[in-house]
């Protein structure tokens, strides 16, 4: 059965309570002004995420969605953020064959119950599911499942009328993030790899089984660095060889290992 709004506007304001954001509204009036938008194929998700605006819920149908990445460059504001979830929880699979999946510079942008997975021949060819870049701020990742790819996220700076900013504020929450397989390249390997940005919160994620084959085989399952200030993580369940028993340096959980060039950092 597809979760009526009210669910839905219950669901979200737990989440945000989470987060502190007490002044977040999601009542009637902002609920009125919102757009809820079915989708159940590839070109409607880009045509429904290429079109969003402020409040828009586009709602994913049951099935696979076989695609090449997304760009979402809308921007969204705290009473009225673009949402993109699954009908039923996992029920819309997103299958990357692409460099990176949903590339994020607008704020407010919260994605909800997808499983998604990379499927590119070539594991080079799959570097993010998700890069959170620029003004990305108050990015959201809730109740996924996001498999085979080097970063399942990657978070780091961007240039926005001149200026270098790092998107904050991010939350990344109930997820299993995981590879199915150890990954053959030589980039870095990490499922979330929060490069830059204040105040982000990692919590309650069960994360495993990030392998790197190739280069210095060593890899993490998440890492906060690159000058961010204020992140948490909590209440994660980070297992480095669960599935996968390959021989390899894999670390779990880091905040600041393996330093970052002064001209990735934030100003």
């Amino acid at each position: 059965m597809t979760p009526s709004k009210e669910w839905y506007r219950r669901t979200m304001k737990r989440a945000l309570c989470s987060l502190g954001l007490v002044g977040f509204s999601l009542g009637s009036a902002s609920l009125a002004q919102a757009r809820d938008v079915a989708v159940t194929t590839t070109a409607e998700l880009n045509a429904a995420i290429s079109a969003a605006q402020p409040g828009d819920v586009i709602i994913l149908g049951n099935g696979t969605y076989a695609s090449t990445g997304a760009s979402c460059s809308a921007v969204g504001t705290q009473a009225a953020p673009i949402v993109v979830r699954a009908a039923t929880p996992l029920g819309a699979k997103i299958e990357f064959n692409a460099l990176e999946g949903f590339k994020v510079s607008g704020a407010y942008w919260t994605f909800d119950g997808l499983d998604i997975q990379g499927v590119c021949p070539v594991d080079d060819d799959c570097e993010h599911a998700f890069h959170v870049f620029g003004a990305a701020d108050h990015f959201t990742l809730i109740n996924s499942r996001v498999r085979d790819f080097n970063a399942q996220l990657k978070v780091n700076i961007g240039t926005v009328n001149g200026n270098i900013v790092a998107p904050n504020a991010g939350f990344i929450g109930y997820n299993e993030l995981s590879d199915t397989r150890p990954r053959n390249t030589g980039n870095p390997v990490t499922k979330l790899n929060i490069d830059g940005g204040d105040d982000w919160i990692v919590r309650g994620n069960y994360l495993h089984d990030g392998t790197k084959a190739g280069g210095n085989q060593t890899s993490y399952l998440a890492f906060m660095k690159s000058g961010g200030k204020r992140g948490v993580m909590e209440r994660n369940l980070a297992i480095c060889a669960k599935d996968d028993q390959t021989s390899a340096t894999r670390i779990g959980l880091s905040l600041g290992g393996g330093g970052t060039g002064g001209q990735f950092c934030p100003p």
